[in-house]
């Protein structure tokens, strides 16, 4: 009988069958694609008593990206290709589908639900976008009785789905592993979302603070605009030239530097619970971090001695949500998800008072404007200003549509800045009414984190899709997209004026310069499962901290990347300047390691890159 039928198959569809079968997937037939994932199976381990393992190219992918695909691809072939019916294949799609009415609707939710475990990958709108249209188009063909019912088992808008997802998948990561080489990254223009800036899931084996110094994979960027929306992309320029022995003499010599550093830091502090948000306290080696069940701890760090625990208070039942000490760090802000605002005295940890219902909503977010006044935002957006000698607020507004993500005080402007999760970015001017409050342009993301650099002449924010937005002050309707992190920025924090850290869900913290845009290495990770909350500098700027999911607040020693000038009280970055044979040639100064003087007319180093 299946003899039969693949006769009668080949006769009726003659060649079409076998360049249907022919037309497999890019990644499939690509030789660099198929190469890495040969490597990467080489290293895999495995038992005389387990098979080998098969050298397919979702090796690729992280851990929790290959489960979502193959979650998509299960129930896509359960839907689409589940049972083998004379020469085709049948789902439950398409039997569900032959029940009139009711059946067209329950395939296109159960279509949606996979379009919505696809969506868990950190997928660009345009991908989702093009798979709700084969939802879309699926429903509107089984609209058709009896005739429609039959193309839907062929169009088979599941498996397409599915098909879509693992090409983007690979292709993604394929461009970091090209980036990593210092190539550029050539995902199909079809994708839209091109990875720039050299952000990378993982770095050359070499420890991940040291990847600063991985100047082999420059990656040049310049911002292309497009008029119509006022927003710009980036596109990485050629790699630079491999290093030579003099730079894999100067990488040695880091290393040590490196290690020196290391040494340097304060051990990382474990929590047993979840954190929320920590602050460094103003004047001392303080630091304070408000947890998932409603306590607020204090903790003294250093490096010649165990951190120490001073207090332990609980403010809330529910979650401390955030954490701020006042200009003088006498006292402690606290904000709960019960809508309250408390002050702590940060000797004892005591509560001195506490505001009730602040908020009608839950507390999201909290900003110190000056001694007296503070700022805080909840989970609907509305905003409000405070002073703290009355407990009352002094000011309220509302201009977003979705929760207060990050907010900022720009102390030069008198002017207090939000982003939220409506793509919105709000500036308020507190010396004057709420009706004179400033708005940017939206867009259609979720911005999440955000910081005032260059002098506040300029404000950077993160977002969901991983992608950073720039404004220049007053030019709010014009913002500049900047591609480059896989996932979503969660956290940012200014290094100086020209360079930011961004904590992402990936767990990696990277350093990136703004003028001009360029990834410039890794600073160090809490693990790929364990995404970042926060980031913050302590007030010596020595000690970069951050939290993640892994239930730890880490310090990293960043006093390596800066230099105090004794005739100016500027910061000078130290980071080592690996230029090619091209630039030695034509400029005769010589950059040096370790903090010396350089004969070099910038101040900074990543003035020239």
């Amino acid at each position: 009988m299946q003899v039969a039928t693949n006769y009668a198959k080949k006769k009726v569809l003659g060649n079409v069958s076998d360049r249907v079968h022919q037309n497999k997937p890019a990644f499939e037939t690509d030789p660099e694609i198929l190469a890495a994932t040969q490597e990467i199976a080489a290293k895999k381990k495995h038992h005389w008593y387990n098979k080998k393992v098969q050298a397919t190219p979702d090796l690729l992918l992280s851990k929790e990206e290959r489960k979502i695909l193959l979650k998509v691809k299960n129930r896509a072939w359960y839907l689409d290709k589940g049972f083998h019916c004379c020469c085709f294949n049948v789902g439950l799609d398409g039997l569900i589908g032959l029940i009139p009415g009711i059946g067209d609707v329950i395939t296109t939710v159960m279509a949606m639900q996979l379009v919505r475990t696809a969506s868990k990958a950190n997928l660009p709108k345009a991908i989702i976008a093009q798979m709700m249209w084969n939802v879309m188009l699926d429903f509107m063909i089984g609209l058709t009785p009896i005739a429609g019912d039959i193309l839907d088992i062929f169009f088979k808008c599941n498996w397409r789905n599915a098909m879509l997802l693992e090409e983007f998948l690979i292709m993604r990561r394929m461009d970091e592993i090209r980036l990593e080489k210092g190539q550029n990254a050539v995902m199909n223009a079809d994708h839209t979302v091109t990875t720039t800036a050299g952000a990378l899931d993982g770095g050359p084996s070499i420890p991940k603070q040291a990847a600063t110094l991985n100047h082999h994979h420059e990656n040049q960027v310049s911002p292309i605009t497009h008029p119509a929306s006022g927003e710009s992309t980036t596109t990485a320029d050629q790699a630079t030239k491999p290093a030579d022995t003099q730079k894999n003499n100067i990488i040695n010599t880091f290393f040590s530097l490196y290690i020196f550093n290391k040494l340097m830091e304060p051990k990382p502090i474990e929590f047993k619970d979840h954190i929320f948000d920590f602050s460094f306290h103003p004047v001392e080696n303080i630091i304070v971090a408000g947890l998932i069940n409603g306590q607020v701890q204090c903790w003294n760090y250093a490096t010649d001695r165990e951190n120490t625990l001073n207090w332990t208070t609980r403010v809330s039942k529910k979650s401390c949500r955030g954490v701020e000490f006042t200009p003088d760090g006498a006292h402690l802000l606290s904000i709960s998800r019960d809508k309250s605002i408390q002050a702590l005295d940060v000797t004892t940890g005591r509560l001195l008072y506490k505001i009730p219902k602040a908020h009608k909503y839950a507390i999201n977010k909290i900003c110190k404007l000056d001694t007296h006044l503070t700022a805080t935002g909840d989970d609907e957006g509305i905003i409000k200003i405070w002073d703290m000698r009355t407990c009352k607020a002094t000011q309220e507004y509302k201009v977003h549509d979705d929760f207060i993500a990050d907010m900022e005080y720009c102390s030069g402007r008198s002017s207090l800045l939000s982003t939220g999760g409506d793509g919105l970015l709000s500036i308020f001017d507190t010396r004057k009414s709420t009706d004179k409050i400033k708005l940017s342009q939206p867009v259609d993301d979720e911005l999440l984190s955000m910081a005032v650099i260059e002098d506040g002449s300029k404000v950077i924010a993160g977002s969901q899709s991983g992608a950073l937005y720039t404004w220049d002050w007053n030019q709010w309707d014009a913002s500049r997209k900047w591609l480059g992190h896989p996932n979503s920025i969660d956290a940012l924090c200014k290094l100086d004026e020209q360079v930011v850290c961004t904590g992402g869900s990936d767990g990696l913290l990277r350093m990136i310069s703004v003028q001009p845009y360029k990834f410039e290495g890794i600073l160090g990770d809490h693990g790929e499962d364990f995404p970042i909350e926060c980031i913050e500098m302590d007030h010596h700027q020595t000690y970069l901290a951050s939290c993640g999911h892994d239930l730890q607040l880490k310090f990293w020693n960043v006093q390596f990347l800066f230099e105090q000038e004794d005739d100016q009280a500027t910061l000078k970055r130290k980071v080592i300047h690996i230029r090619d044979d091209d630039d030695e040639e034509k400029d005769d100064a010589h950059d040096t390691l370790g903090g010396h003087d350089t004969k070099r007319p910038r101040e900074s180093f990543f003035d020239q890159l």
